[in-house]
């Protein structure tokens, strides 16, 4: 599924994703970035801009703006079809930071990833069944990685690794650590480290729409908000 993400390498959103996260117009985002306030880049032969999740969570907390890509970029780890309490607890304990959801049906754990936009889902195949296992490893959504148990006679993981699987075992003989080693490697190469970002901020009303509209404005906000490159 492409939601406009690209996670190969560094996470990149448009004008309208940073606009919504930020909770301001797209002009406004479109402005910071002709003022060389924000970070980004033109799309080659386009008017289009794109900006790096780094950049925007730096811009972010340097102006104290409040900032929901926080929540929709929560670490998840969703168990499909799993009974293992016991393994799971420990599990937990291991990935503190984490998020964990339970649920019973690869539709359920769909629906649960839409709300974040990066993750683990850890599958039952004996539960879940191996072609729609494969089917929806094959399709994952962008920032999403899997990671499958195997029924007791099936010790072959080799198709699901190749259909881009993080890590596949047996039901009965996976190991909390083996999981977290994977969860956290994949997460480490998908997004960047996020900070915590206060919910409000002095920098909102610094940076509204009458302040944008000349060059002269440009540099009064880059004065008054420090650190940041003159416009010349």
């Amino acid at each position: 599924m492409n939601n406009g993400t690209n996670y190969v390498g560094r996470v990149i959103l448009t004008t309208g994703q940073v606009a919504v996260q930020l909770g301001v117009a797209p002009r406004t985002v479109s402005k910071w970035f002709d003022c060389n306030l924000l970070k980004g880049y033109r799309i080659p032969g386009s008017q289009d801009r794109r900006f790096y999740i780094q950049d925007v969570i730096a811009f972010a907390e340097l102006h104290g703006m409040g900032n929901n890509l926080l929540r929709s970029m929560e670490k998840r780890l969703i168990f499909v079809g799993m009974d293992q309490s016991d393994k799971i607890e420990i599990l937990e304990g291991l990935l503190k930071d984490w998020g964990f959801i339970e649920v019973q049906s690869l539709f359920d754990a769909g629906w649960e990833s839409g709300s974040s936009q990066c993750g683990v889902v850890m599958a039952n195949v004996s539960h879940c069944g191996r072609s729609s296992t494969l089917q929806l490893i094959r399709n994952r959504k962008s920032g999403w990685g899997w990671i499958v148990l195997l029924p007791e006679d099936d010790e072959d993981g080799a198709e699901f690794l190749e259909a881009g699987c993080l890590w596949a075992g047996q039901y009965s003989r996976w190991l909390p650590d083996d999981v977290m080693n994977a969860a956290m490697i994949w997460m480490n190469g998908t997004i960047p480290k996020l900070p915590r970002l206060p919910t409000k901020g002095r920098y909102n009303k610094l940076l509204d729409d009458k302040s944008m509209g000349n060059n002269n404005g440009c540099q009064r906000i880059q004065e008054s908000a420090g650190g940041i490159r003159q416009v010349t």
